[in-house]
């Protein structure tokens, strides 16, 4: 093995060990500071794969400002990157999720009975059933008085977007919170919860670029279909004829391809976890 590929390893190793320890230091002398700063970072970091990776928004000259509202843009306009709401989701993070999660979890870990898996149910069923609909309706109202929103509409917007965040909060950190409970040590609960948010919104920031590929393709597959079928001479005999149906039916099914391509790119945005919907909601 090479020399300095071996070196440049052990460097690489020690600098990440040196951080940990560093990390572990000020966790155990300022442990709020310490998450809030780090609460605020992984906010800072799952919206911006979400308005890169999930959302398509670009910095480039060619973006164009999110409508007022958040009214929906045709799929072939891409959206200016939003530093704003960059800023607003890591100061949620780091100056109203960081505490109320910390001291949650603390006294989430004096609830203790005899039997382990009853401490376990009652946990994770206080944390979905108490804490999950809190922080979800939390989320959502702080977004909207950020927005400048008026007290009606933060109600609306709650009442909008809580069933699809919540449940999705649900199918995402109740089972991360049984692994938190059974092996993970308190201090480190909040990290690992917040490390599962950040790899739901890297996992749907993959399956969106897939699926863009896949979309650009199945229209690329219908146009070339639309196309020969309009190319077939207006000639009316058994061989043209079916030369047309033919056609025809390639369309139709090229057609059918694009619409489920369309229906899973709609199915991935509501699954949207970033620092906007979804799990994001509960990093």
């Amino acid at each position: 093995m090479n020399a300095s590929f071996v070196n440049a390893t052990l460097a690489t190793r020690r600098g990440v060990s040196r951080l940990w320890q560093g990390y572990l230091n000020q966790l155990a002398t300022r442990p709020l500071r310490t998450k809030m700063v780090t609460s605020g970072t992984m906010f800072f970091i799952g919206d911006a794969i979400a308005q890169f990776g999930i959302e398509g928004r670009s910095l480039g000259p060619d973006a164009v400002p999110q409508p007022k509202g958040y009214e929906p843009v045709a799929d072939d306009v891409v959206l200016q990157y939003n530093p704003t709401r960059a800023a607003r989701q890591a100061v949620y993070g780091a100056l109203v999720l960081a505490p109320l999660a910390h001291n949650w979890l603390a006294r989430l870990d004096k609830v203790q009975f005899t039997n382990k898996w009853a401490t376990l149910g009652a946990k994770v069923s206080l944390d979905q059933l108490v804490w999950g609909p809190f922080i979800v309706t939390t989320f959502w109202s702080w977004t909207g008085m950020m927005e400048g929103k008026t007290g009606d509409q933060v109600a609306e917007l709650v009442h909008f977007a809580f069933p699809g965040a919540y449940s999705k909060c649900v199918a995402v950190f109740a089972p991360t919170q049984i692994v938190n409970f059974l092996w993970v040590p308190l201090h480190h609960r909040l990290l690992v919860h917040q490390t599962v948010g950040l790899g739901w919104n890297i996992f749907l920031s993959y399956m969106t670029n897939k699926n863009n590929t896949l979309l650009a393709a199945a229209k690329a597959d219908l146009d070339r279909a639309q196309k020969a079928e309009a190319a077939v001479e207006p000639i009316h005999d058994k061989a043209h004829d079916d030369e047309r149906a033919l056609a025809h039916a390639k369309v139709e099914d090229a057609a059918k391809v694009l619409a489920a391509v369309q229906e899973e790119r709609k199915r991935l945005r509501d699954l949207e976890g970033g620092g906007a919907t979804g799990a994001g909601t509960r990093m």
